[in-house]
Formats: structure tokens, sequence, C-alpha cells
């Protein structure tokens, strides 16, 4: 299934892929780029070493954790997570609160 999810945002046009990543967290000029998203997934998202799927899986993260995320310039659909390594897909999370 993850894979199935996988290949759909490979799919998605950069541009929608990139919005998407920024969309979860709103920054001001000047501020960090890390904010607190929750893993929207079902079956939750896996954790990899690098910002791609085909780097090695290390971990995943179940459904509805939430986690801190450093949104980067590149690659814009995939996210560092902050405080541990790896990087996961901005596709299965959402933004935490307002």
């Amino acid at each position: 299934m993850l894979a199935a999810m996988n290949a759909s945002a490979q799919n998605q046009p950069p541009t929608q892929v990139a919005t998407q990543a920024k969309k979860l967290c709103q920054f001001r000029k000047g501020t960090s780029n890390v904010c607190t998203v929750i893993v929207d997934a079902p079956i939750g998202v896996t954790i990899r070493s690098g910002p791609g799927s085909n780097y090695q899986k290390i971990g995943a993260i179940p459904y509805g954790y939430d986690v801190q995320v450093k949104i980067t310039p590149q690659p814009q659909d995939w996210v560092k997570l902050v405080g541990r390594p790896g990087w996961i897909h901005s596709q299965y999370l959402v933004k935490a609160g307002d």
C-alpha cells in the first residue's frame, strides 16, 4: 500500500508536491523552517536514510504520531526529521494544530 502511495506522489507535478510540503508549515520571514506535523497515513510512514524512496528504510512512524520536521529547499516533497536521522514524504503528513 505504501508503495502505491509513493508511486502516486511521484506522478504528481513537482510544483504540486512542493506546494504540499510548504503548506505543512506557515513561516514568517526570519523564522525557523521547523514545525510539528502529524502522520496522516493509516499505515504510517516509512523513515528513509535520505530524501527519496530509493534510500534505505531506517524506521517507521505510526498513524497519528506527531513529529518535528524541517522543510528544506530540495527535494521539496521530502521533509527532514528534527532530533533524529531520517526523511519522510510530505504526502503522508498534515499540519498540527493552528
